[in-house]
């Protein structure tokens, strides 16, 4: 009996794993970077770290998940209920239908994945955002998000592979 609920437990805990490090990171890219003219755009982690696991534990990300972490994202944000939810829900969509071309690639077709990922959810945001306040957005901080997002990407990947291997297994 102890066996099984240690087994459950181990189970159930690997399970919170990635929406742990979605929250740590969505938390992290709050933070203002202090650039000169930019100082309002900053990396959405939330989707690096949606990429990465839908990527390599897409059972340990669903769905409903994502759609939690994204409404949470926009409380956070203070950006239109649902447009976060929605950005991360057809990222991950997106990633989940090419997951077997961009799966054991090697790292630089994931990047570029990412890249598309980051880019296309880019222009989701700034359509979606368009469309709410009924006037164009201003597209450069879109892509400034976009671009930081993207560089940053192979160190987050790097710690989230790191935590992937010694909590997830």
């Amino acid at each position: 009996m102890s066996e099984h609920f240690e087994a459950a437990f181990a189970r159930a805990s690997r399970g919170v794993v990635p929406a742990s490090t979605i929250v740590v990171l969505l938390l992290l890219s709050v933070i203002p970077l202090g650039l000169p003219h930019i100082s309002h755009v900053g990396p959405a982690l939330s989707l690096a770290a949606v990429y990465y696991w839908t990527t390599c534990r897409p059972d340990l990300l669903p769905l409903a998940t994502v759609f939690g972490l994204g409404v949470l994202q926009d409380l956070i944000l203070g950006t239109p209920l649902g447009l976060s939810a929605l950005v991360l829900l057809l990222a991950s969509g997106f990633v989940v239908s090419q997951r077997r071309a961009i799966l054991g690639k090697g790292f630089v077709v994931s990047w570029l994945g990412f890249v598309l990922v980051a880019l296309g959810a880019a222009v989701i945001g700034w359509l979606a955002a368009s469309l709410y306040f009924l006037t164009i957005v201003g597209f450069t901080p879109i892509i400034l998000e976009a671009a930081i997002t993207a560089a940053l990407y192979p160190l987050f990947a790097w710690c989230l592979g790191q935590v992937h291997r010694r909590l997830v297994g």
